[in-house]
């Protein structure tokens, strides 16, 4: 899942191959129109992050009247939980994003990011560096 906002770029270019899928969407409900059949989890962007600690997910879940739980967590490179975040997203493209602790000395973190609703449920775990 790529989704980019074509009012905070001027330009978007990609290599076409036989199995690339793409859609167009445009105007003010079109980040509402786009549905997706299952939970999908975008990786952390920026990546690397800097001084202002903020960093964002796209999330893209099943148009449905439930609500899904989401949570991220943040690590250390031993394993220990450094900071979480839960919230509460509706069906729909959601960007989600977090704002870590200020006080995170540059280095690389990992973090973890669970999105539920009933029995249905996704996980992305990745890397972050913060510079």
């Amino acid at each position: 899942l790529n989704i980019i906002d074509m009012s905070k770029t001027s330009s978007y270019s990609f290599k076409l191959s036989p199995s690339t899928r793409f859609k167009i969407y445009y105007g003010k409900e079109a980040m509402n129109a786009i549905t997706s059949e299952k939970i999908q989890i975008s990786e952390a962007f920026p990546n690397p992050f800097s001084d202002d600690n903020k960093m964002q997910f796209k999330i893209a879940l099943p148009s449905t009247t439930n609500q899904y739980d989401a949570s991220v967590q943040i690590f250390n490179l031993q394993g220990l939980a450094l900071q979480k975040f839960e919230t509460k997203l509706s069906g729909g493209i959601q960007q989600l994003e977090i704002e870590l602790n200020s006080i995170l000395p540059s280095g690389t973190y990992l973090y973890q990011v669970i999105v539920s609703s009933g029995k249905s449920q996704e996980l992305r775990t990745g890397k972050i560096i913060k510079k």
